[in-house]
């Protein structure tokens, strides 16, 4: 029976109509274009490569594709991902991309005026969109035959009253486009004496300094009299980003564990997982007093505990699984030190901190379970990065659902964090190959046909290791911490990641 099973699923497998390969050759299946745009979207870091697709405009065009295809279909769906994506996700590049992009398709004009203002959060994220559209098409007016979708012209004019003197101060900067090249072509209209002047000072570029950190250290150096007298105006993330600098100079650090830990500024902080794992690690090797070290890094691990405090607690039996594979050794940009298996044993490690009742593993060329109890989120991280060294570098994701099924592990959803760009590496040019498919059938059919699996893509790559009519099957892509929270959701109100884009409203 065993074997006659096996033999059904593999022909299912098959004739799949949208069965594809992906990358490694591996079995793959594709999407409709909206889950497909969403999936890619939403870990899409503007013009940077990825470890399967080294030409970074490829990827640019596959989304252009996608946006032209979707403006047909849904036009509002396409503000809706660009203001989910900066407002929920947190990503800052693509969300302009994607807002200059659609702006220009007919269909999607109606929605951009009103859309734009929650798109653009930042004051230089003004410049951004003008200077993304003039790179695509060339320069506006009277410098250039472009111009400017009228919907984006006004919804960019209207942005302008989201900020203030301190931030167009803050981020009124020297680049191919300024402040005040934005009012010139958008005209944002003053509703009172006080926008007025403020409007006319970013146009003649006469706003006062302002005082920031940057701006301080700048003019008095590295010092610790100049670290102290500026730490009390520093954002969250900033002191984040300067723990190694404090240390070096000798600063006061209670100040800064006090910001650190205050559970109200971690939820302001909106930082990915990922971030306090980078300060974790850059702490490990700084320069300056152990015992102020020590310290700061025990407020980082519990800044991270804290940031995850009002996620829903997983009831039941949760099995996790990581992806260690050599791609997954990719770094996030070329900027970043921050490889895409960080990502992902950082959030098996937060997903086993909600579990109730867990197991965690990793899979490369082979398969381990990790043994994690009470341990911090960024020690039950290290412990997957340690045995994750030791399973190799191939992508055999489908020796962690075998294991379940050899064992009859009875679990209630299972977790994958991976590049999705899975294939068996023992059988490569078998067809079809193993596969998470096949095993996923297998184990419903033999041991929990109400399982459910969550598909965490942390790349983008398009296609999934599963058909989109297969029951049970969640699709999610993002690396902040709020995605686990479609876990919950989806298991009490059916609720997807696709549902929270369609329904987002950020008014």
């Amino acid at each position: 029976m065993k074997f006659n099973q096996k033999a059904s699923i593999e022909k299912e497998i098959q004739n799949h109509p949208d069965l594809v390969k992906n990358y490694e050759n591996g079995i793959a299946f594709k999407t409709d274009e909206k889950t497909e745009l969403t999936l890619r979207f939403l870990t899409y870091l503007v013009g940077e490569p990825k470890f399967y697709t080294p030409n970074a405009e490829e990827e640019t065009e596959v989304i252009r594709q996608l946006i032209a295809t979707i403006s047909e279909s849904d036009p509002e769906y396409l503000m809706k991902l660009a203001s989910y994506a900066r407002n929920e996700m947190y990503l800052r590049s693509a969300p302009i991309f994607l807002l200059v992009e659609s702006s220009q398709y007919e269909s999607v004009k109606p929605f951009v005026r009103k859309y734009t203002p929650k798109i653009i959060r930042r004051a230089d994220e003004l410049t951004e969109a003008i200077a993304y559209f003039v790179a695509k098409n060339g320069q506006i007016g009277s410098n250039g035959k472009a111009s400017l979708p009228n919907s984006l012209k006004k919804g960019i004019a209207d942005s302008f009253y989201n900020f203030d003197a301190y931030q167009f101060g803050k981020y009124d900067r020297d680049g191919t486009v300024k402040l005040r090249d934005v009012i010139r072509l958008v005209h944002p209209r003053p509703r009172n004496e006080e926008e007025s002047l403020l409007f006319r000072q970013v146009k003649e570029r006469k706003l006062p300094t302002p005082e920031t950190w940057e701006t301080v250290i700048s003019c008095n150096g590295s010092t610790k009299e100049s670290w102290e007298s500026v730490i009390p105006k520093m954002g969250y993330m900033a002191k984040l980003r300067n723990l190694r600098n404090f240390l070096k100079v000798g600063v006061d650090v209670e100040p800064v564990v006090k910001h650190l830990v205050n559970p109200e500024a971690v939820a302001k902080s909106k930082q990915y997982p990922f971030r306090f794992f980078s300060a974790y690690r850059e702490l490990q090797t700084a320069e300056g007093d152990p015992f102020a070290r020590n310290k700061l890094i025990s407020a980082v691990s519990t800044a991270l505990e804290l940031s995850v405090v009002n996620l829903p607690k997983l009831s039941g039996r949760t099995f996790i699984t990581c992806d260690e594979s050599g791609s997954m050794e990719a770094t996030l940009n070329h900027r970043s030190s921050i490889r895409y298996l960080d990502i992902a044993n950082i959030m098996g490690a937060l997903a086993k901190h909600i579990s109730s009742n867990g197991i965690a593993s990793v899979f490369g060329t082979g398969f381990k379970q990790v043994p994690l109890g009470s341990e911090t989120i960024l020690d039950a991280m290290d412990k997957l990065k340690r045995e994750g060294d030791k399973v190799g570098w191939s992508t055999n994701a489908y020796l962690a659902l075998q294991w379940l099924n050899r064992e009859k592990i009875n679990v209630d959803r299972v977790l994958i964090f991976s590049d999705m760009q899975c294939y068996d590496s023992n059988n490569y040019w078998r067809t079809p190959s193993n596969s998470l498919s096949e095993e996923f059938k297998l184990y419903k059919r033999q041991v929990n046909p109400n399982v459910k699996l969550y598909s965490f893509d942390l790349t983008g790559y398009g296609s999934v290791q599963f058909p989109q009519d297969e029951r049970g099957v969640v699709y999610i892509s993002g690396w902040s911490d709020r995605v686990l929270q479609f876990i919950d959701l989806y298991e009490r109100l059916g609720s997807s990641q696709m549902d929270a884009v369609s329904s987002y409203s950020p008014f």
